[in-house]
């Protein structure tokens, strides 16, 4: 038989064992509410967009203050190397447009003087004396410039013996035979097309604005042709390709 002491005594300590269990169970709840909103985050951080801001739930626990030093604790701890280094400003762009253009560019020059009233001094009448000049530069453009190629080819018979016929040089050798077109201008084409990814018919109207009138079918013959003379270039750049360890295409 339990005495009443004995009775109470039993019952304070399973009083402290409650209390105790409800203050383990409430430290576990908040550990693992801290543990998901951690995995959250990261989630965000790993598979999110960059872009994207995290907006905190009104109804969800926030985060504790010191919530990026335990993230940085847990991370493990990189070297660091001190790089010395002098930023330069960058000059300022006095409203005038950035421009480069080749130093052997063919220069036109234009004299631009003043009225020959103006080159007497107004106080003393004396000639003024030049002692310098001014140059300013602008980048122009011409248009096109198309020409003929003229070959000239004397022609050379015997006076006494006509029937044996008439010797003048042979032209130079073409890409396509008995065409009316130099090779600077088909090479003009085929750059238009390929490189500058021009259509035919649209390639038709820029040569009609310098009254150069080709049509779309003599053009696109042209091209056929032209890349059948390529074939052996692209034979051989085939063969060194294949031939090297590495291929790469894009």
């Amino acid at each position: 038989m339990l005495n009443e002491d004995d009775t109470k005594a039993d019952t304070s300590c399973v009083h402290d064992l409650l209390r105790q269990k409800d203050a383990d169970i409430a430290a576990l709840q908040a550990q693992v509410a801290l543990l998901s909103e951690q995995l959250a985050w990261m989630q965000k951080q790993l598979f999110g967009r960059r872009s994207e801001r995290i907006v905190g739930n009104p109804d969800s626990q926030t985060l504790p203050l010191d919530f990026g030093d335990q993230i940085a604790a847990s991370l493990p701890q990189e070297k660091t190397q001190e790089i010395h280094y002098t930023r330069r400003k960058p000059a300022r762009n006095r409203g005038a447009d950035t421009l480069s253009y080749p130093d052997d560019l063919p220069v036109k020059r234009v004299e631009l003087d003043v009225a020959a009233h103006e080159k007497t001094c107004p106080q003393t009448g004396e000639p003024l004396v030049c002692i310098g000049e001014e140059i300013s530069r602008k980048l122009a453009r011409t248009a096109e410039q198309f020409y003929i190629i003229e070959y000239v080819r004397p022609k050379y018979a015997s006076r006494n013996h006509p029937d044996l016929g008439v010797r003048t040089a042979s032209l130079p050798e073409a890409v396509i035979e008995r065409c009316a077109a130099d090779e600077s201008l088909l090479a003009y084409v085929l750059n238009a097309k390929f490189a500058d990814h021009l259509p035919l018919n649209r390639l038709v109207e820029i040569l009609g604005r310098s009254q150069i009138h080709i049509s779309r079918q003599t053009l696109s013959k042209w091209v056929l042709t032209l890349g059948e003379g390529l074939s052996p270039l692209y034979e051989a750049m085939k063969s060194r390709i294949l031939q090297s360890g590495v291929v790469f295409c894009r």
